[in-house]
């Protein structure tokens, strides 16, 4: 029985930078007008940010394109590559944004990639894949899967000549994106994926997240977390609603990699983790690795006490700058596996 409570208390760092600070509450989602209206002022806010990073840090060395993938029910979805001017040997990250299945775009990541495929020496390929609630599950995924199977056939398209390693990454609902086409392509034998980084990871449903694996039920992260600041646990599920799953869905493993069989998990790339202490979805990841590291994966992760899922929007914490690190330290470590 796992116990990973110990890293909820908010951290000194969170207490002092937020001490004087107002964190509204999540908006009510109920109607279809109020979600896009959250969905716009969150983009917005992310795109704002972005952009001043790029204002600092700039774009040399990276030659950047936007291209679509046409999808499986040939619609048209963007995808943009970040790719270092002094080459990358074929090494390729494919990346999915974080915002719960509902939010996100390539300009929100747009800094984030420079710097990743900057100081990583990867190529970098984001996904715009389809968002909640217009498209609800199973889109995203097989948007995924798609990007997947587009970079696997024609590298060319996204200007990489030729493909060496392939790793998956994401941040929140994009890390289950990441690892469910790394489930997805294991249960069809086709393991082209080396290494997997999934970034304060949304693992699960929160129907079915084995909170029996957690010692006592107030100690699991959606229990004890569930009045985060940033992602309170009512948030996560009204992401989760806006899915649409039905039982079978939430039970599923490619949408649920959490709740894969161990046959699959043994056969998983090496993975690195990121998990935040005050956070409902802090023990997806820890669980996650625990799994992995029970079936012989080489696994690598951290843990930020006492700060929330999304903290690196405030600004000011020292860990902030310790994300970036250790970002693109697990990359570099997955490079090397």
């Amino acid at each position: 029985m796992a116990d990973y409570s110990q890293y909820a208390a908010p951290s000194e760092d969170w207490v002092r930078v937020t001490k004087e600070l107002f964190l509204p509450p999540p908006p009510p989602l109920t109607t279809l007008q109020q979600r896009r209206n959250f969905r716009k002022i969150n983009n917005e806010g992310r795109v704002r940010a972005s952009e001043n990073a790029l204002a600092v840090s700039g774009a040399a060395g990276i030659t950047i394109a936007t291209t679509t993938i046409t999808t499986r029910d040939f619609q048209e979805i963007g995808a943009r590559s970040y790719l270092p001017q002094h080459g990358c040997g074929g090494n390729t990250l494919l990346y999915f944004h974080g915002g719960g299945f509902f939010s996100g775009s390539l300009a929100t990541e747009d800094a984030f990639c420079i710097n990743l495929a900057r100081n990583c020496g990867v190529a970098v390929v984001s996904v715009n894949y389809r968002h909640t609630p217009e498209w609800p599950y199973p889109t995203a995924f097989e948007d995924a899967w798609d990007a997947r199977c587009r970079i696997l056939h024609s590298p060319l398209a996204f200007g990489i000549p030729s493909l060496n390693k392939l790793l998956v990454a994401g941040i929140s609902s994009g890390a289950c994106l990441a690892a469910s086409i790394v489930v997805q392509e294991r249960k069809l034998n086709e393991n082209k994926i080396s290494g997997q980084a999934l970034w304060t990871p949304w693992l699960c449903h929160p129907d079915t997240f084995p909170i029996g694996q957690i010692i006592s039920p107030e100690k699991a992260s959606p229990v004890q977390c569930k009045d985060a600041p940033l992602l309170p646990q009512a948030l996560a599920l009204e992401y989760a609603n806006m899915l649409q799953m039905d039982e079978s869905q939430k039970s599923d493993s490619v949408a649920n990699p959490l709740l894969s069989e161990s046959g699959i998990l043994k056969s998983a790339p090496p993975t690195h983790i990121l998990v935040a202490g005050q956070d409902p979805l802090r023990d997806h990841g820890l669980l996650f690795q625990k799994r992995l590291a029970e079936a012989g994966i080489p696994t690598t992760s951290t843990v930020y006490p006492g700060l929330p899922h999304g903290f690196v929007r405030i600004a000011g914490l020292e860990a902030n700058s310790r994300w970036n690190e250790d970002i693109e330290e697990g990359v570099r470590w997955l490079l090397k596996q």
